[in-house]
């Protein structure tokens, strides 16, 4: 049946309302798993009863608000369709296309955050901006099939609620709920917003206790986005929060900053050595300290005996990003943004090229995301950006073959520096990983999205050491070519982890990694080749921070005081290491003997032990966390340090 375009406009306009008030009653439904991610406000916050009850009335009221809004946001672009070009099969596909986009997103999102404890929806976005998705986020076929499955599945049953909605369209009448269903809404917003403004009043306002507070963040951070839609639509909020405990104020610095930077503190002062030794850093992406051993990597465990080792060596973060900024700016990875956005180099590349080293820079990982072409790298000339290759494998092998050139192509009056980056290990689900050599059972497809706190992880961790095994070979290779050259008398040879790796060893459904600050994500081998060093084991606490500043002193002979530009020490310094700062893609942690102090971008904090259980009393630590704070803005221009704002 067909009617007039102004009667088929308004029809239209009563199915776009309906259609996606259905949708958002079928995402509730999903919101639902957002419950069991909740943290236990009783034993983690200490909370009193009045607190737990508020957080659940808070964290009800506004799940809904924020899934409305969702919602309500998609029905208002059908809405400016509609007005524009009333086509019903038009609509009907746009329609169905945006929520089967909106509902798989809930469902990956409650899936992500169970392991990775943060909403990654702008990580993603941007992985897929530079096109290396399946680079950086390779899947297995059940991995791929499972996706498709969810949006087959949903785009069928959106295009059956579009047609049942259409016939009760036509055959009823218009009884004006929508403006019932708009104020109550309206006030749901209210009470939402107004509790986390509350929560996040700056000035001696008092109207909820400091744990009330705090339920409000805790419950806040599990909703889906929520504090980025709040962010967006009431601007202004404080970049730190002060949290007011018996031993004092302690400011937390909540998000990234993007103020003038003042790196360094003051200009280098370094004086070339008569000899400048060659450096090769080799990077293996998700190598954890235990995996260091005969069994897994027999050539570098060979090598090993030949080195200086690092066994309480640290990452300063627990993913890709982090671990790269630590290893090279020597400074926590809440700087990224700034140095991403004004793209400054850290010193030592600057440094090196003042000394006229040749630079070697050999990434299997594409390094468009995280930007290192940007930041860490952005001084290197004829930067390789990515590396050809189907798979991390056939990359992996190419790096070592483009670093072969690069040693026969170079100027051998000059030294020269290289950093070669290996990708196997991290994408050990990938399809053309080897599998089942040497290490056996291993899984053949992971199946990520089904793993549970009762998963066996054996054949995964199997699978895992198999790559591993494969990057030793590789390493090896390079090992060779400098000894058959003769460059090790010359050559100082290190080998790290940017992070590590979990397989739910405590049976907290913590997989992979970029989920929490353990020391199976954070402590990873650092081993260092060094001419003219008797090889030698050091046990005492060393992080990614103590590289440069080793570098710097002890082979580019730069006198400055080590927090110009780094907060770290020599690796030859024992102590002095009472914290670190370590980092993820949207939180950090302040990570001592004793715990782990998480804080996340919206103000929310937990405390851990250091295998990741959550500790009752949830105690804050007053001097390292004031000393963090100081870390996270010495190296921003004076002055400059962010609003205040107290809980």
């Amino acid at each position: 049946m067909t009617y007039p375009l102004t009667r088929s406009r308004r029809l239209l306009y009563r199915w776009a309302g309906w259609f996606f008030f259905i949708n958002f009653l079928c995402s509730l439904l999903i919101g639902i798993n957002y419950v069991r991610l909740l943290p236990d406000f009783a034993s983690v916050i200490g909370a009193a009863t009045t607190g737990i009850v508020l957080g659940w009335v808070f964290f009800i009221i506004s799940l809904v608000v924020q899934l409305a809004i969702l919602f309500f946001i998609a029905c208002v672009i059908i809405l400016g369709v509609i007005t524009i070009l009333a086509r019903r099969w038009l609509i009907y596909f746009l329609s169905a296309a945006l929520a089967t986009i909106l509902i798989t997103g809930l469902v990956i999102d409650s899936m992500a955050f169970a392991l990775y404890q943060m909403h990654y929806a702008a990580v993603g976005f941007n992985i897929i901006k530079v096109g290396a998705l399946s680079q950086v986020i390779p899947l297995s076929g059940p991995e791929k099939l499972f996706l498709m499955g969810i949006v087959v599945v949903l785009l069928i049953v959106e295009y059956l609620i579009a047609f049942a909605v259409w016939r009760s369209v036509v055959k009823g009448k218009s009884r004006g709920h929508g403006y019932r269903w708009a104020v109550f809404f309206s006030a749901l917003l209210i009470i939402s917003y107004g509790s986390m403004y509350v929560a996040t009043a700056t000035g001696t306002r008092y109207w909820l206790s400091p744990k009330d507070n705090h339920v409000i963040l805790a419950a806040a951070r599990v909703i889906p986005y929520y504090n980025e839609v709040y962010e967006f639509l009431m601007p202004g909020n404080s970049e730190v929060r002060h949290v007011v405990t018996p031993a004092g104020d302690i400011p937390l610095q909540t998000r990234m900053g993007n103020k003038k930077l003042h790196y360094p503190l003051h200009p280098l002062q370094c004086a070339k050595p008569r000899k400048l030794l060659n450096i090769v850093i080799i990077g293996i992406d998700t190598w954890r300290y235990d995996t260091m051993n005969r069994r897994v990597t027999p050539h570098i465990n060979q090598f090993a005996q030949d080195t200086l080792q690092f066994q309480e060596h640290w990452s300063g973060g627990n993913c890709t990003k982090p671990g790269v900024f630590s290893l090279f700016y020597a400074l926590p990875p809440n700087y990224w943004r700034a140095f991403l956005h004004q793209q400054q180099g850290p010193v030592l590349i600057q440094q090196l090229l003042q000394d006229h080293y040749q630079l070697g820079i050999f990434s299997s990982a594409p390094l468009n995301f995280p930007e290192f072409n940007k930041t860490v790298f952005r001084d290197v000339p004829d930067l390789i950006v990515r590396i050809h290759g189907l798979s991390s494998v056939d990359r992996d092998r190419m790096i070592t073959k483009e670093f072969k050139q690069f040693l026969v192509h170079r100027d051998q009056g000059r030294p020269f520096f290289s950093f070669l980056f290996y990708d196997a290990a991290h994408n050990y689900c990938e399809a053309t990983t080897l599998h089942q050599e040497p290490f056996h059972p291993a899984v053949k497809n992971c199946e990520r999205f089904s793993l549970t706190p009762t998963s066996d992880p054996i054949p995964y961790i199997n699978r895992y050491h198999n790559a591993l095994r494969f990057i030793d070979g590789e390493v090896n290779k390079i090992l060779q070519l400098l000894q058959q050259r003769g460059l090790l008398q010359d050559t100082i040879v290190i080998l790290t982890g940017d992070h590590g790796e979990q397989f739910n060893e405590e049976g907290m459904n913590y997989w992979d990694h970029a989920s929490t600050y353990t020391p199976y994500q954070l402590h990873v081998p650092l081993l260092v080749y060094w001419p003219g060093k008797t090889a030698q084991q050091y046990t005492y606490l060393t992080t990614h921070y103590d590289i440069v500043p080793t570098l710097m002193t002890e082979v580019l002979g730069c006198s400055n005081v080590l927090a110009d530009y780094s907060v770290g020490e020599s690796l030859f310094t024992q102590g002095e290491r009472p914290y670190f700062i370590a980092g993820s893609y949207a939180d950090y942690a302040v990570v001592t003997a004793e715990k782990a102090i998480r804080i996340y971008s919206g103000g929310d904090y937990v405390v851990n032990d250091p295998r990741g259980h959550p500790v009752a009393d949830g105690t804050l630590d007053v001097v390292p966390l004031r000393q963090a704070y100081e870390e996270l803005n010495r190296y921003f221009q004076p002055g400059n340090n962010g609003n205040r704002g107290k809980e």
